[in-house]
């Protein structure tokens, strides 16, 4: 590149140009503020990992939902129940003809809305059936009516999960299904004397597309998550740790197309085994963790973990902010249409959200080896923008030579050992 003098300059303006700093542990590049910045090192309170303990909520307990009308219900094994207002007691919720919303399979398994205005209700056997069922909160239309709101899947759904633009997935034992459709907005009935369709609903409940599951990823329930661009998976059934998979919604639909990668915290090692997942967008995944010997009923202080997915580097790594959640009185998020994501508090549903202030590491060295396309070169000088707080500095050190420079890799080595010199502070 040249400058208005013709003279050849080199742009340092990513991330890709200060490979130390993707993804360390004291110095991080800000995609949002393009620049490096000390990494965020937050102190957190994250649960003691239990792999059991957390296994048996992920098949005992079951979510709550938000639909976009702002009204809370808790699923159970039979039932969508409403909690009890000042008006009214905890009833189930009911259809347009008072019955009471009920499983065609077994028992519920999972709950999702689905825009504003629908909600997905999985249900399934032990071993034979499974079905989703959904429920427009406008029409109210029964769940048994074949063609509009139900629809047989097969054996062994695990889990349910859509992304913000109302895309639903349905996790089964060896494969996941992408559904579409749902029921008319409207009711209609067919009149053979008249020139009409003859299906009554033009975008019934059916099957778009299948994946298989990611080879190894067998376990019975696990986390499960997407987003506009990805499906996620967390397993907990490969090592002593727990094992992210990572596949792009739109893709070949073969077990090569999922990516695996570790779970890490700040200091590059294993989270601990997570309860509950959901996708926040960005890249980013929150998996919730409770402590092995439980909540307490007036509500437990622990920490959300955040990971933000890194498949250039192919990990996903504890984010910078902190996730508080004061006074936690259920183990599993509640799902809100759009892809919100809340939680249970003793004073009721919060939104997680991120602290808007944090702690950073306090000193961090990146190291960049520029290469000036020709023999002879004179390096001229560095011209460096940012801004650099009260109390903090930045040096800068620089080393020519004709010939590649070995990077150092003595741990603690400081620059004058690299016969360094430095030329701005």
């Amino acid at each position: 590149m040249l400058d208005a003098n013709r003279t050849r300059f080199l742009l340092l303006a990513d991330g890709a140009d200060f490979p130390d700093a993707r993804g360390g542990r004291r110095l991080r590049w800000n995609r949002g503020l393009r620049a490096l910045t000390l990494a965020p090192r937050p102190p957190r309170r994250l649960p003691a990992p239990d792999r059991a303990a957390m296994r048996l909520i992920r098949r005992d307990v079951r979510r709550g939902v938000v639909d976009g009308f702002g009204q809370f219900a808790q699923l159970l094994s039979d039932r969508l129940e409403l909690p009890a207002a000042d008006d009214s007691p905890a009833g189930p919720v009911r259809d347009a003809d008072g019955a009471a919303l009920a499983p065609a399979a077994g028992e519920f398994v999972d709950a999702m809305p689905i825009g504003a205005s629908r909600l997905a209700l999985g249900s399934a056997n032990a071993t034979t059936r499974s079905a989703v069922q959904i429920f427009d909160l406008r029409r109210r239309l029964a769940l048994d009516v074949a063609g509009e709101s139900v629809l047989e899947l097969g054996p062994n759904l695990r889990a349910l999960a859509a992304d913000a633009d109302g895309r639903l997935w349905a996790l089964m034992g060896t494969e996941i299904l992408e559904i579409a459709g749902g029921p008319m907005e409207a009711s209609y009935t067919h009149d053979g004397a008249r020139f009409e369709p003859q299906a009554p609903n033009p975008d019934p409940p059916r099957i778009v597309r299948r994946y298989p599951r990611p080879i190894g990823a067998q376990g019975t329930f696990p986390v499960f998550a997407a987003d506009a661009k990805r499906l996620y998976l967390v397993d907990d059934t490969i090592g002593d740790a727990p094992v992210l998979f990572v596949r792009p919604v739109d893709g070949p639909a073969d077990a090569g197309a999922w990516r695996q990668l570790p779970l890490v915290d700040d200091e590059g090692a294993p989270l601990t085994f997570p309860c509950d997942g959901a996708a926040l967008g960005d890249d980013r995944l929150a998996l919730l963790a409770v402590p092995p010997s439980g909540l307490d009923p007036a509500g437990s202080d622990v920490d959300c973990a955040v990971v933000e997915i890194d498949e250039e580097d192919g990990v996903a790594r504890l984010a910078g902010e902190r996730f508080p959640l004061r006074a936690l009185v259920h183990p599993r998020f509640v799902r809100a249409p759009a892809g919100g994501v809340f939680w249970r508090s003793a004073d009721g549903l919060r939104e997680l959200a991120a602290l808007p202030v944090t702690r950073y590491a306090t000193a961090a060295a990146t190291i960049c080896a520029l290469d000036a396309g020709a023999v002879g070169a004179t390096w001229h000088r560095l011209y460096a923008e940012g801004r650099v707080p009260p109390g903090c500095g930045v040096e800068f050190w620089a080393r020519a030579g004709e010939e590649a420079i070995t990077r150092p890799t003595r741990s603690g080595c400081s620059p004058t050992c690299w016969r360094w010199r430095r030329c701005a502070r």
